[in-house]
C-alpha cells in the first residue's frame, strides 16, 4: 500500500493507494494538476499512515 499525500486549494489531502498501479494513476493525475506539494510512501505491513 502506499500513502500520498498534497496540498490542494490550500487544504492538505491525503489518499491511501493499494497497489503500485494504482499508485502509479495517482501520482500521475497529481503531477499533471502541477500541485506544488506532493509527498508519497510506501507502507509496510501494520504502518499507519500519518
Amino acid at each position: 500500500m502506499y500513502w500520498i499525500e498534497w496540498i490542494e486549494d490550500g487544504e492538505k489531502k491525503s489518499i491511501v493507494a493499494e497497489g503500485w498501479i494504482e499508485w502509479a494513476a495517482i501520482l500521475e493525475d497529481l503531477y499533471q494538476k502541477r500541485f506544488e506539494y506532493v509527498e508519497w510512501k510506501q507502507l509496510r505491513k501494520g504502518e499507519k499512515c500519518h
